[in-house]
């Protein structure tokens, strides 16, 4: 059973030209039928997407883009019909996770912005500091399940110690509750919502 490396891929990409639309690369992966400038976006997108719904509307080749992105090239080509890449697209919703989780790293080396694109957030929002773990909770405890090391295939096991890792930098790097929050109150407000500090500080009593 031999992995996908992406060396591997990156060379067949960067020899690959851009072919016309008609033109069917079976062997190939999508983004190595893409111009290197247009990739980087590409990624970037990838990096920020939500996964697709993996039903049978979803078009083959949406069901082929997917598997490529979640690293099973071997088993989409061994793929005959449209049911059998669905199955296996149903199988590897965590690794196209894992690997998103990857993408976003690299391609966003930024702390801001791969955590935007982690939690599928606006860039703005961490900029503000209105990204807290308080509103990125729901969307780190489905990564959390979907990247975890036990929840993946064993040869995806490495790729997803290290998307958890980053997973857990990024979270414990989130502010715990808005920092404009968490300024003393002026004396003269009366002090009707005291447990608005309680998550910074361990609460005093202002006299």
């Amino acid at each position: 059973h031999h992995h996908h490396c992406p060396q591997q891929q990156q060379q067949q990409q960067q020899g690959a030209g851009a072919p016309g639309p008609g033109s069917q690369h079976r062997g190939a992966p999508a983004w190595a039928r893409i111009p290197a400038a247009d990739l980087a976006d590409k990624l970037k997108a990838f990096a920020a997407s939500n996964p697709p719904t993996l039903s049978n509307d979803m078009p083959v080749a949406e069901l082929r883009t997917f598997l490529e992105m979640a690293g099973a090239g071997d088993e989409l080509r061994a793929c005959r019909e449209k049911a059998e890449m669905l199955a296996a697209a149903k199988a590897r919703a965590n690794a196209w996770e894992v690997r998103r989780v990857l993408t976003a790293k690299k391609v966003f080396p930024q702390e801001a912005a791969f955590m935007a694109a982690l939690f599928r957030c606006d860039p703005a929002s961490i900029q503000a500091h209105s990204l807290t773990q308080a509103t990125a909770s729901a969307a780190y405890r489905d990564l959390r399940l979907k990247v975890h090391p036990d929840k993946n295939r064993k040869e995806d096991v490495p790729l997803a110690t290290r998307a958890f890792q980053y997973l857990q930098e990024a979270w414990k790097a989130l502010p715990a509750e808005k920092p404009q929050q968490c300024r003393k109150p002026p004396r003269a407000m009366q002090p009707t919502q005291p447990q608005q500090c309680n998550v910074w500080q361990t609460p005093q009593h202002h006299q």
